[in-house]
Formats: structure tokens, C-alpha cells, sequence
């Protein structure tokens, strides 16, 4: 098992991304896919959204296309995710699930198990219900 992996801004955004693709077919996209959505479901400043998606869109890692977004009167930016960034946020996830976390255990005492396990035993406890 590997060490929780520090996730920075642009892993952030690049994770909320990641079923972007599934809506782009429709005539409007929900508001998460847009600067100010990502900026409230994140609950990161605007202004750090914005640089971030630079960055990523010069690395070939999304698309930005001016949409209609629900809730919004007139089109805006909205975000996908390309073939490749698709594959950067895979490995993330794999990353992430592999890495090691402490839990409390059964007798109250902390043991190290991967995330991935921990996430299954709490989902099968019924205390947690798995997103989307």
C-alpha cells in the first residue's frame, strides 16, 4: 500500500470532471461543469479555479466549450475532460484507492488498511452509500 497522496487543486478539479463527458451531450450541462459550480461544489475560490483549468487545458488534459448551463441566462464555459485526462484521473483514482489510511477498528484501536477496503467495509456496515 502506498501513502495517501496529497491531492492538489488541479487533481480537484480534474476529479469533479470526471462524468463531465456523459452530459456534454445534452442541450444544457449541469452548473458543476462550469467555472462558478466547480468554485461552490469545491469550495475553492473562483479566481484558483480559473488558473488551475490554464494550466490543465495547456497540458491537453480538457475541453472548454461556451454552453448552456442550468441556472445560468446565457452561455458560459463549460469543462470536459479529454481521452487523456480521462486516463490521468484513472490513475488518480487507482492512487487513491491503493493508498493506506488509518481507521478505527473494531476494538477501537487505529489500523492501516487501503482506502478502497475501508470504503467497502463502511458501505457494507451501511453507514456510507457509495457516489456516483
Amino acid at each position: 500500500m502506498s501513502s495517501m497522496p496529497r491531492i492538489t487543486n488541479r487533481e480537484r478539479i480534474l476529479l469533479a470532471l470526471e462524468d463531465a463527458l456523459s452530459h456534454f451531450e445534452q442541450y444544457e450541462v449541469p452548473r458543476r461543469f462550469s467555472q462558478p459550480g466547480m468554485a461552490s461544489r469545491l469550495g475553492m475560490a473562483q479566481s484558483h479555479i480559473s488558473r488551475a483549468i490554464s494550466k490543465i487545458a495547456d497540458e491537453g488534459l480538457l475541453i472548454q466549450e461556451r454552453r448552456r448551463v442550468f441556472g445560468e441566462r446565457r452561455r458560459i464555459n463549460a469543462y470536459s475532460l479529454t481521452e487523456r485526462g480521462g486516463d490521468v484521473v484513472f490513475d488518480l483514482v487507482q492512487a487513491m484507492k491503493a493508498a493506506a489510511v488509518l481507521a478505527p477498528g473494531p476494538e477501537g484501536t487505529l489500523e492501516q488498511s487501503s482506502l478502497l477496503d475501508l470504503l467497502n467495509n463502511w458501505e457494507s456496515d451501511g453507514n456510507w452509500r457509495r457516489p456516483a
